[in-house]
């Protein structure tokens, strides 16, 4: 089950080994906070409450964009899972065709080794 609620950024948990790129991406990370102080709507990042941890899953550009410019919320899609499910998810075909920056080389093999 999923729902797309407002949550505080400081409940989101960013240490399980989620993250499946080498690095952020600096320059992104500024062109999406520009883009936020200009009001413009981004999509929900996606989030797995496992009832005791909300693991961030896809959206950590969105994050570090939105905290630079010191916002305390995002919109969030929450959903049951475990830390299991949400590193399935990030390293699904799915949620990488849906990534808004091209993943690079070095992304790709931190997925691979994630899933090993």
């Amino acid at each position: 089950m999923s729902s797309v609620i407002c949550l505080e950024i400081s409940t989101l948990r960013r240490d399980g080994g989620l993250q499946c790129r080498s690095s952020l991406k600096e320059d992104s990370v500024v062109i999406y906070a520009a883009a936020m102080k200009r009001g413009e709507q981004f999509p929900p990042v996606i989030a797995f409450n496992d009832g005791q941890e909300i693991w961030l899953a896809d959206g950590y550009h969105r994050i570090a964009a939105a905290e630079s410019i010191g916002q305390k919320t995002c919109s969030a899609d929450l959903r049951s899972g475990s830390l299991r499910d949400a590193i399935l998810y990030v390293t699904s075909i799915k949620a990488n065709k849906i990534q808004g920056i091209p993943h690079t080389l070095d992304d790709r093999y931190r997925v691979v080794e994630r899933l090993l």
